[in-house]
């Protein structure tokens, strides 16, 4: 498998979010299988049990546990540790995709834990398919070079 035949998933309940990651990804490979999307944490984990194979996985941390109509007036509240559950029910079942987690939140919960905490303890928890977390920011492209150099470390062998 070479950069071009990477299957991508993301996971990420932000449209224009996820549409950035998407082009960001497009600028870095030349894929010849389109990147699929989902927006929950129930969404994406039946996705990857049952969708197929993925080379990567783009996770965001905090999102819906349940994907919702965009018509409803109330949006259901993001789960602040949604991206963590996904990866635990990952390791449980022997999903061993690479994930990078794409975040824009700097802080998580009400313990208010920060990234850097988080990205120690999911590189302990889950050795065998996390390779790092990014700091998502619209008003830069520094998470652009950020998610370029996790990619490039793993797949280094298959360009």
């Amino acid at each position: 498998m070479g950069w071009n035949g990477m299957k991508i998933l993301i996971i990420e309940d932000q449209k224009e979010k996820a549409l950035d990651i998407e082009r960001s990804i497009k600028d870095m490979i030349t894929l010849t299988h389109p990147v699929e999307k989902k927006t929950s944490l129930k969404s994406g984990l039946r996705e990857l049990v049952l969708g197929g194979e993925y080379d990567l996985l783009l996770l965001d941390m905090s999102m819906p546990r349940f994907d919702f109509d965009t018509e409803e007036l109330d949006a259901p509240i993001p789960e602040s540790f949604a991206g963590s559950q996904i990866m635990s029910e990952m390791q449980l079942r022997d999903i061993n995709v690479p994930v990078i987690v794409v975040t824009q939140y700097s802080v998580f919960g009400e313990n208010r834990t920060e990234l850097k905490v988080l990205d120690e303890r999911f590189r302990s928890k889950f050795p065998d398919f996390y390779l790092g977390s990014v700091y998502y920011s619209s008003g830069n492209n520094t998470w652009k070079l950020e998610l370029e150099k996790l990619i490039t470390s793993k797949f280094a062998g298959s360009l």
